[in-house]
């Protein structure tokens, strides 16, 4: 997707990253948008990349578990590269600057993608971005649960309870069958193992926060 509506002929480049969700041409037509407004002071080209399997943008035609193997960080990092390398020779940039802009995820596929193509952008905004990953991130249900227990202890005290009652239902089949039927979720009905369930989906958020 593109937009040349501000372009100057400099060779000025802005990529916005669509992360998680599928791109919005709206990202291309806000002219209240910090990347438009900044599009438009720099005389710069506007476009935007959609994420594999995110959309419509697929290596392959279905999402079968095998085919998940074409949806890594370091390939998306690579379809912005060849995005990049491809749209050069479309417009026959010869000198061209590139800023990619992101935010969340996106933002950190902007900024890792200056890390490793240094070569083809001058720029990264990064927004709000997770550059540090963890596998067991738990930091984030305590911030909530000093948000919610600085707000109301009640309320703290109902959410905490609520948990440690889902904590406990995820155990037993019955349990997760009417979890299932409450949430209207397929997912843990599908889901044969207690052990994988609540290791996998749980107890990072049940430990730390709530066994106190």
């Amino acid at each position: 997707m593109e937009n040349m509506q501000y372009y100057n002929g400099k060779e000025i480049a802005f990529l916005k990253i669509a992360g998680e969700s599928p791109m919005s041409a709206r990202w291309l037509n806000d002219s209240n948008a910090i990347f438009m407004k900044l599009a438009k002071k720099y005389g710069a080209a506007m476009f935007q990349l959609e994420h594999r399997y995110f959309g419509q943008s697929r290596p392959v035609t279905d999402t079968k578990t095998e085919n998940l193997k074409y949806c890594t960080i370091a390939q998306a990092i690579e379809d912005l590269a060849t995005f990049i390398r491809a749209k050069n020779k479309e417009k026959k940039f010869n000198k061209p600057r590139w800023v990619t802009f992101g935010g969340s995820y996106a933002g950190s596929l902007s900024a890792w993608l200056r890390s490793v193509h240094p070569e083809l952008t001058v720029g990264a905004h990064s927004s709000s971005a997770p550059l540090e990953l963890e596998l067991d991130f738990y930091g984030y249900a305590m911030v909530v649960e000093k948000v919610l227990n600085d707000t109301s202890k009640e309320c703290y005290n109902r959410v905490s309870k609520g948990f440690q009652t889902m904590q406990e239902m995820l155990l037993r089949e019955e349990g997760r069958r009417e979890i299932n039927e409450k949430f209207k979720s397929i997912l843990l009905v599908l889901l044969n193992s207690c052990r994988f369930i609540y290791f996998r989906y749980f107890r990072a958020y049940c430990s730390p926060v709530f066994s106190k």
